[in-house]
């Protein structure tokens, strides 16, 4: 697990987003501001991931996490190259069938995980077409629309955050009456 920001941090092309050619749509960073915040967060993951699931209280979760946000800072010289996912884990109680843990975690993905086709699953699910179809107004379009539309369109920051966060909230919309109540929620960025 530890090695995977590293590796989504070398893939190229990557529209928007730092990778080791360019960049992105950043001014304020590159490839060798995102290893020095990698670096300074060298077993933050781990760390929340064993508190979430032993239980800890929000307090412990939050304090590992400002913790990590002020390496990161300093590392970087003030650049926030990675609170988003910092803050990304959400801690839900156990489930439990028959007397046996269930445990479920849920990992959503962030930018760069975008593509064209990726509302098609959710197309014959009434119940994610109808969150997506609410998330219209905040995106300006219709996500049906939108990916038809050039699929450079859906890198740029504006779109892509928003209608990211809408297919993850349509998916779950989908899924969780088949599936147990979550322990842990995660979220990450492939910028």
């Amino acid at each position: 697990m530890h090695q995977q920001p590293y590796a989504e941090l070398a893939l190229h092309p990557k529209p928007g987003l730092v990778s080791p050619l360019d960049s992105g749509s950043h001014d304020d960073m590159d490839m060798g501001t995102f290893m020095r915040s990698l670096f300074s967060l060298r077993g933050y993951f781990r760390d929340i991931a064993a508190a979430g699931a032993g239980g800890a209280d929000f307090p412990v979760l939050r304090a590992l996490g400002l913790d990590a946000e002020r390496r990161m800072l300093a590392a970087t010289g003030g650049i926030n190259t990675h609170r988003g996912a910092l803050f990304s884990l959400v801690r839900a109680p156990p489930a439990t069938r028959g007397g046996t843990d269930m445990s479920l975690g849920i990992l959503c993905p962030g930018q760069g995980a975008q593509h064209p086709a990726m509302l098609e699953p959710l197309s014959t699910q009434p119940e994610a077409r109808a969150v997506l179809d609410a998330a219209s107004e905040v995106l300006g379009a219709s996500p049906w629309t939108l990916m038809k539309g050039p699929a450079e369109a859906l890198y740029v920051n504006a779109l892509a955050q928003p209608l990211l966060c809408a297919v993850q909230l349509a998916t779950w919309t989908a899924l969780r009456s088949r599936l147990p109540t979550p322990r842990v929620f995660a979220g990450y960025s492939v910028g």
